[in-house]
């Protein structure tokens, strides 16, 4: 429903200044995470980090263009042709299509880290570490006679990877041990792309509505249907990849830099996309980058409450909890 409300009001107001409800999304969440599902108020964590995505988008809101900017389909034409939004789209592209294959790399990596796993506890090598990592990323117990080979998810993989030292990993697979400082790449890169998606079919969304507001539908009804469409698919497109982040890694993880990039990256796309940048002064500018800064500092500061509580011990448990239950297990 709120998506829907945010489409409908596209054509009347400045796509910065729209982009301040993802951040009152993070404040609204976190009040009824309190109240409703008696979650702890941490005022170490909680009041800074409210303090600073409230005072953010406040400065963000006092630095927007208030007026409403009108588009004909000449200057929609235009703003989509020319040289600085064509290098945005493409630079998009190219980012997307890279981050795909280093994704599939690291794939790779975790399929290799679970066959190494598979013969460490076909061999039953290392005895001694098999009973900290190989009990972690397996269902069964470490009994040749028992044993039935099986894949193990990316996210047991990842999450003993997360939980375990270096120089532990490498007694079992070296390749975990390697990989270890990139275990996060993923969530990063599909976040950012989530970021960039949305700012993309927000712009396309706000285009197409100035055409049909502005009653200019017929004099380019191909250019309206086809961004409407394209905006539909980028933002299918955009919950594949979340779904793809929840399903590998924790909510905990995901939703502070998902939130942050969703955030974030519109603002840019209609800086440039939008050409909003023109209709600012650097003095406003600054402002905004200022509040857009301490917005996401907030986000972070909810990030490091997610993990003030984790301790060695908590983390094993979690980890030894989570993989002998099911894909589900939360702490």
């Amino acid at each position: 429903m709120a998506g829907i409300v945010h489409v409908l009001v596209l054509p009347f107001a400045d796509l910065v200044l729209l982009s301040t409800h993802c951040a009152w999304f993070v404040v609204f969440s976190q009040l009824l995470s309190i109240f409703w599902l008696r979650e702890k108020w941490n005022p170490r964590y909680d009041l800074p980090a409210m303090i600073c995505v409230i005072a953010g988008s406040l400065t963000i809101f006092a630095f927007s263009n208030f007026k409403e900017v009108n588009y004909s389909v000449e200057e929609i034409k235009g703003l989509l042709t020319r040289t600085s939004s064509v290098s945005l789209i493409v630079g998009f592209g190219v980012f997307f299509i890279a981050s795909l294959i280093i994704q599939n790399m690291i794939a790779n990596q975790l399929a290799k880290f679970d066959r190494d796993a598979e013969i460490a506890l076909s061999s039953n090598a290392n005895l001694e570490v098999l009973s900290t990592i190989t009990l972690t990323v397996n269902d069964q117990s470490v009994n040749n006679d028992e044993y039935e080979p099986q894949k193990r998810s990316q996210r047991k993989l990842i999450r003993t990877i997360q939980n375990y030292p270096g120089h532990i990993l490498g007694k079992i697979s070296p390749t975990a041990q390697k990989l270890k400082p990139f275990v996060m790449v993923p969530l990063v890169l599909n976040a950012i792309n989530c970021g960039c998606i949305t700012g993309m079919n927000t712009t396309f969304f706000k285009y197409s509505g100035e055409m049909i507001t502005s009653k200019e539908f017929n004099e380019a009804p191909v250019l309206c249907v086809a961004l409407i469409a394209i905006g539909v698919l980028l933002a299918t497109l955009c919950v594949h990849l979340l779904n793809i982040m929840m399903k590998v890694y924790d909510n905990m993880d995901v939703m502070p830099m998902y939130q942050s990039c969703v955030f974030s990256m519109p603002i840019m796309f209609g800086l440039v996309l939008l050409d909003e940048a023109s209709h600012y002064t650097w003095t406003g500018l600054v402002g905004i980058f200022a509040g857009t800064f301490t917005c996401l500092l907030g986000v972070y500061i909810l990030y490091m409450k997610s993990r003030a509580g984790d301790s060695p011990d908590e983390s094993e448990k979690a980890v030894t909890g989570f993989i002998n239950e099911d894909d589900n297990y939360k702490k």
